[in-house]
């Protein structure tokens, strides 16, 4: 976004210049009702979106926290987060912010025949930012089918007002693994490099290097051996990556297309992603376990990545 210093008096505007360019990565608003986010989304082709937003007990009681976004969102593959403590309004683009006081109601909006008076402006986004982000995203809860009929039973059950409410304990038994899980960045060197650099921000994978670095829980001022020994430590013992290595060596080989359905299957997230948006994913990790496994390799015979566990 060009402009920085212009105050938007309609957020709705603002909201759909972002929409509509497909550069929208994350929308972060404590209060969203359904209605309200069908308009924002309603001519949006994003694919990369990722929202999240508040589900306390007054929330979802009162109704100012719709639960039934999640099903509209699932149909959308649009992933749904959890935090309790947020109340900051962001949309979030590849180069900047949106920063708003409303959040996304009819009133908010200016959808509703009585509407508030809100106010917003596009700020640049800093490095620092971006950490702050995605430690937040790292801290949320995803959502599932398991959450939401958790969330709907007390919704119902509670749903005459009254001065305290019980516990609400938003909770998926049934997590496995998630995408989120797998490296972002594309090779360890290229993360070693983010790690190293002194202006982190310039280089172009700058938020897969904070997704990475946050995702094995690096800490910072290591020395390249050190770090090169805690990221190698913390990849190897990862869930995701200790189930695949298990699946590879008990099938020797496998092509592409095949790891790609076997991610795809193993993953719990929900709504689950396309097929084809793993194949970054899928590219990354050939690389990356190829550098932290001296049994894994991989080669293109007939144009197909093939993967491979070599017996020692």
């Amino acid at each position: 976004m060009s402009n920085t210093s212009r105050l938007y008096w309609n957020s709705d505007e603002a909201f759909r210049k972002v929409l509509a360019d497909q550069t929208a990565q994350i929308f972060i608003s404590p209060f969203i009702q359904r209605y309200a986010l069908e308009s924002l989304l309603a001519q949006s082709q994003n694919t990369n979106l990722k929202i999240i937003t508040r589900w306390n007990p007054h929330d979802i009681c009162s109704g100012v926290s719709d639960i039934d976004i999640y099903p509209y969102l699932r149909d959308l593959r649009i992933p749904l987060y959890l935090h309790s403590d947020i109340h900051l309004k962001l949309l979030i683009t590849e180069t900047s912010a949106f920063h708003m006081s409303s959040n996304i109601t009819s009133r908010g909006l200016g959808l509703a025949s009585k509407i508030n008076i809100e106010v917003g402006c596009f700020v640049t986004f800093a490095h620092q930012d971006w950490v702050n982000v995605y430690k937040l995203l790292d801290e949320s809860m995803r959502v599932t089918d398991t959450i939401y009929e958790t969330a709907i039973q007390y919704r119902d059950a509670n749903s005459v007002p009254q001065k305290s409410l019980p516990e609400l304990k938003l909770e998926d038994e049934t997590r496995g693994f998630s995408i989120l899980d797998l490296p972002a960045t594309p090779s360890p060197e290229l993360l070693a490099k983010y790690y190293s650099s002194k202006d982190k921000a310039a280089l172009e994978y700058c938020n897969a290097g904070i997704h990475d670095l946050l995702c094995y829980q690096i800490p910072s001022g290591l020395d390249e051996n050190a770090f090169d020994a805690n990221l190698r430590k913390a990849f190897r013992t990862q869930s995701f990556i200790a189930a695949f290595v298990t699946y590879l060596k008990q099938i020797e080989s496998a092509r592409f297309g095949q790891v790609k359905a076997w991610l795809h299957e193993t993953c719990s997230d929900q709504p689950t992603p396309y097929r084809w948006k793993l194949t970054t994913n899928t590219q990354y990790l050939y690389t990356w376990l190829d550098y932290f496994f001296d049994e894994i390799t991989w080669d293109r015979p007939n144009h197909s990545m093939v993967i491979r566990w070599n017996k020692c």
